[in-house]
């Protein structure tokens, strides 16, 4: 049985631990991807992970910045090993010591690699016991308490907008009196993703690419998850949202096994877009109509007392989701060798705020 095949038993699989998520994101940022996996004694496969070997300095820093990328690169200080919504589990009964097991393996691939970091988040639509969370503390991981909001997009669409928030609701009609939603269909639109990206990246995150990587990295996302409509159980998409001829906000959904999450979120940075209510609710209706059983709107912190951790729970909250734990796995290898990648792209960041 395949990777593939046996993700389609999960109930609880998302895009991102997929095969097809593994080689679009190997072709769009060249990282590692590596599948992590436990049989059984009668050579099931019980568990799975797909995590990456990547190297975060490379990435985030542009070729034109050669002294700044040298030391660092060649000291290997922006390796980690990161994964997104897992492990997955599939034999409870024994999950203490499949987790165990995952665990080792991963703590051996990353020194494999010399990794200066591990960084993974768990599936919200995966309960964890105290006994699991302690495996990852007592092999020097800290837990991060995290949370998703998730919508049941498995009930009528009049159902899920009677149970909107009223300010959801009025953001949405005032949303679609003002702005046009687009389906990502062609190249151009796809451009246009990809300028709002790059827009997005240097007023939000002070990161300076170039509008023709982010194309590269959207086609490359387009050409090994857009065509997977043809299966059943896995799908990709992108939407825009206009002003005139104006691209102002995006959206990206992954779709497995019924569960929908979202992935890039961007906006142009005004203040009255309302780009975002009119994408999350396409996002619901699109799920809905695809047969979905989950919208996972992805990533709130429950504890954080900033003001705009707090915005972003309280925008999260109005979609008639359920509130879920998550959690954020983090270990730092070598201390030393991340206070120079940090320092290094502090320096870097400065200079882009400079061009």
């Amino acid at each position: 049985m395949t990777w593939q095949e046996n993700l389609a038993k999960c109930p609880a699989a998302t895009a991102f631990q997929s095969y097809p998520w593994a080689t679009a994101y190997h072709a769009a940022l060249n990282d590692i991807p590596i599948f992590v996996y436990v049989r059984d004694e009668h050579d099931d496969i019980v568990a799975q992970l797909l995590l990456f070997v990547i190297n975060q300095y490379e990435r985030e820093t542009p070729p034109y910045n050669r002294i700044l990328r040298y030391v660092p690169s060649h000291l290997a200080v922006g390796t980690r090993i990161v994964w997104q919504y897992g492990p997955l589990i599939q034999k409870k009964s024994d999950a203490s010591r499949i987790t165990d097991a995952i665990l080792d393996a991963v703590l051996n691939i990353a020194k494999e690699w010399s990794a200066t970091q591990i960084y993974g988040t768990s599936s919200p639509l995966v309960d964890h016991s105290p006994r699991s969370l302690s495996a990852y503390k007592t092999r020097g991981f800290l837990v991060r308490n995290w949370g998703t909001f998730i919508t049941d997009t498995g009930r009528t669409l009049d159902q899920i907008w009677a149970s909107l928030d009223k300010k959801a609701r009025n953001d949405v009609r005032r949303a679609e009196k003002e702005l046009t939603i687009k389906d990502v269909e062609s190249e151009d639109e796809l451009r246009d993703f990809a300028a709002l990206l790059t827009k997005f990246n240097r007023t939000k995150r002070g990161i300076v690419h170039a509008e023709e990587a982010a194309l590269r990295y959207y086609k490359a996302f387009w050409k090994h998850l857009h065509v997977l409509d043809r299966e059943p159980f896995q799908a990709y998409r992108q939407f825009l949202t206009y002003r005139g001829d104006q691209a102002v906000a995006g959206l990206v959904i992954n779709s497995l096994n019924g569960n929908v999450t979202q992935h890039s979120v961007i906006s142009d940075g005004s203040r009255s877009n309302l780009g975002g209510p009119l994408l999350t609710w396409h996002a619901i209706r699109w799920s809905n109509t695809f047969g979905s059983k989950t919208l996972d709107l992805v990533g709130v912190n429950p504890l954080s007392s900033d003001s705009k951790e707090r915005a972003i729970y309280f925008y999260k909250s109005k979609w008639a989701g359920t509130f879920r734990d998550q959690y954020h796995f983090i270990m730092v290898r070598d201390r030393f060798k991340d206070r120079i990648f940090l320092a290094s792209n502090l320096v870097q960041r400065a200079i882009w705020r400079l061009q």
